[in-house]
């Protein structure tokens, strides 16, 4: 029975992450949509997985989380134009057309989930607050950009 219920979950889990996002723009429309539904689950699916394993931390630690964050977050990019920078082919960088919006970090981790939001790099590089963002350290960026 114990089998059976682990099974059924990781099913369950893969259908959930069962979109292949084609372009980074595919992946910013998919996030958007989740963050105006306050879907936490949706939003995260369109993280890298290892972005998916430092959000699963994150949540543990903060408890219950309001859907109005993510609202919030819908509400501040839905009117954004981002201009994409294709770094190489497996990296990409949606640059908002304001500097209070940080710029988006996409990549493709494992192809079979096409292009994903890499979280756990824009969490641990980039301070964001009500003034707008900056970097923990400016030199990250070319390092992030020359990798495959």
């Amino acid at each position: 029975m114990r089998l059976q219920l682990l099974v059924l979950f990781f099913l369950l889990c893969q259908i959930g992450l069962a979109d292949k996002f084609e372009t980074p723009n595919d992946t910013l429309e998919a996030y958007l949509q989740a963050c105006k539904e306050g879907d936490y689950l949706a939003a995260e699916s369109c993280y890298t997985r290892s972005s998916r394993e430092l959000a699963a931390q994150d949540a543990k630690q903060m408890g219950e989380r309001p859907p109005e964050l993510l609202i919030g977050t819908y509400e501040r990019l839905k009117d954004v134009d981002f201009r994409l920078e294709q770094v190489n082919p497996k990296r990409a960088i949606l640059w908002p057309e304001t500097e209070q919006i940080p710029p988006m970090f996409l990549r493709i981790q494992h192809a079979e989930e096409g292009w994903r939001l890499d979280y756990h790099f824009m969490s641990r590089y980039m301070r964001v607050n009500e003034n707008g963002w900056s970097w923990r350290n400016q030199r990250i960026l070319d390092l992030w950009k020359k990798r495959q």
